[in-house]
């Protein structure tokens, strides 16, 4: 326990002080306390249930063998446990949309190469005293929502500018200070654990994309399964289909969400009408 808390820096002490003071405080409010109860509730059903566990599971087996075969150490708790509830919520969202669109995998890919990783993990590689990431942290969370709200509506496009203008200011004062600190102790900065640190985010957002990708195969058939029985009255004939849908699609999603497409304009009285459809390429 000890080795994780050394982990911790100013700014995580900051977020976990401001984090302890704001749930209460929220929470004492009735109507905030009964939207978070109903979120909650509807968290907790049976599919998003399942699914987070089949997550769970894969993202403990990806972390027990890179511990295993020493990837990475305790020194990288705090990034792996950050990680992994963001992946979590990030597979279960985003499965969906995944199902939806046939270019999500490879921008999902390629997102983890773009420059603004490089960014965030130089910013947040050095941090402030106790007392000044306490005051910074606030007034950025707050500058940020401002920005999106104002960045919604475009009666607000000169506040937005002036936000923009203003973060900008920040994250470059940031970056600044972080080539500056690494200027002046470059050692320090060329570590194995900060290559680590660097590396483990996106390699393990990549090894997720698998599981996202079998979530938004299980939503299509899903969906597919559930229209079925609109457009095919017998029950024989629904299992048959089901059945016949699966073993030509396997786990080929694209063609998959064509063939559905094209499923929803035929009629389906037998087995005959049956074959001819599954006889359609996509």
């Amino acid at each position: 326990m000890n080795e994780i808390v050394k982990t911790l820096n100013n700014r995580d002490y900051a977020t976990l002080i401001w984090v302890s003071i704001l749930i209460p405080v929220l929470l004492s409010q009735k109507t905030i306390r009964t939207a978070f109860i109903t979120v909650i509730e509807r968290f907790f059903v049976r599919p998003i249930i399942s699914a987070a566990i089949f997550i769970s599971f894969y993202i403990v087996a990806i972390v027990f063998f890179s511990s295993k075969y020493s990837i990475i150490t305790i020194e990288q708790f705090k990034v792996v446990f950050v990680w992994a509830i963001c992946a979590i919520f990030n597979a279960l969202f985003n499965s969906v949309k995944a199902s939806e669109d046939m270019y999500y995998f490879k921008q999902a890919f390629w997102g983890q190469l773009k420059i603004v990783i490089v960014l965030e993990f130089f910013i947040n590689l050095y941090v402030f005293s106790l007392p000044i990431e306490f005051v910074l942290l606030p007034v950025i969370t707050f500058l940020v929502t401002l920005s999106v709200v104002s960045g919604s509506n475009s009666k607000y496009s000169p506040v937005d500018k002036v936000l923009k203008w203003i973060l900008a200011i920040i994250g470059f004062s940031l970056l600044f200070y972080t080539i500056y600190s690494i200027y002046i102790d470059f050692d320090a900065f060329l570590t194995l654990n900060n290559l680590r640190n660097f590396i483990i985010p996106p390699v393990y957002s990549i090894l997720l994309l698998p599981v996202i990708y079998i979530m938004a195969l299980s939503v299509c058939y899903e969906s597919l399964f559930i229209r079925i029985p609109f457009f095919v009255k017998d029950p024989e004939l629904r299992f048959y289909l089901k059945f016949k849908v699966i073993e030509k699609f396997h786990f080929r999603l694209g063609s998959l969400k064509e063939w559905s497409k094209y499923f929803y304009s035929v009629h389906i009285k037998d087995k005959a009408d049956l074959i001819r459809a599954l006889k359609r390429e996509v």
